[in-house]
């Protein structure tokens, strides 16, 4: 069981995440890809857990396996076991410690749900225009836009950064409904 910990804004989110996107782009390049920042570190005045969420359009779903070994070279962890829910989605972890495994597969430990370990980044990889694509920059541009609607999310944040969670996947879900209520407006 873990809490949540949610941080005030900090300043230095949109520099952390631009040093990701110039090494992501860097490490991409052949490809041609978006790369933007999500979640509650994209935007200013949210409180967050202080961990860059990062989402990299690719052209076409072939492309989300090519783009796994140049981020893994980039020190990320590939949570593959992901994939059974979500099929057109790569996703990553990066941790501040050393020593992860690079790869998570099904039935392996899941270290990007243990409290103890300490995250710098998120990384989604999805087919940029895709339902996930979209979805995920709306939110980003309607708490950017609405003051209504940011202190609507932090406000549950904040109620729900009280509980202790089996992990973060629980309280990512708990969250579920008053995104969607947001999404709808």
């Amino acid at each position: 069981m873990a809490k949540v910990q949610l941080v005030p804004y900090d300043a230095q989110w949109p520099e952390k995440f631009r040093v990701l996107k110039e090494q992501l782009e860097e490490k991409l390049a052949p490809m041609k890809v978006s790369i933007e920042h999500i979640g509650s570190t994209s935007v200013p005045n949210m409180m967050a857990k202080p961990i860059i969420d990062v989402i990299v359009g690719v052209e076409k779903e072939e492309e989300l396996q090519y783009a796994i070994d140049p981020i893994r070279e980039l020190g990320y962890t590939y949570v593959q076991q992901y994939e059974t829910i979500l099929p057109n989605r790569r996703y990553f972890v990066r941790f501040k410690e050393e020593g992860l495994p690079d790869i998570i597969r099904d039935g392996d430990h899941d270290f990007s749900q243990d409290a103890d370990f300490h995250h710098e980044a998120h990384l989604h990889v999805v087919v940029k225009g895709s339902n996930l694509w979209e979805r995920h920059l709306q939110f980003r541009d309607i708490l950017r836009s609405s003051e209504d609607s940011l202190e609507a999310y932090a406000s549950v944040k904040r109620k729900l950064a009280l509980r202790e969670w089996e992990s973060t996947n629980e309280y990512a879900k708990a969250k579920t409904s008053v995104i969607q209520g947001i999404l709808s407006r």
